[in-house]
């Protein structure tokens, strides 16, 4: 709000790049904050925008793995 109040629109756009910049090097349990979509994987983007059946995506034994 600061940056929208002092520059306007180029105020946003600059607060939101810095915002999503920060989202993608945010890691939560040792994994990328924005996983499926940072590190592109499309095979963890089944469930991201559109809700499948659980039985299509039970696949969630080896994500949560921290990095070592």
């Amino acid at each position: 709000m600061v940056a929208a109040s002092i520059f306007g629109y180029i105020g946003i756009s600059f607060g939101l790049t810095i915002l999503f910049v920060h989202l993608c090097k945010l890691e939560s349990f040792g994994k990328p904050y924005l996983t499926p979509l940072s590190p592109l994987q499309f095979s963890g983007l089944k469930d991201t925008f559109l809700r499948f059946p659980i039985w299509s995506i039970r696949k969630f034994k080896g994500r949560l793995n921290a990095k070592k």
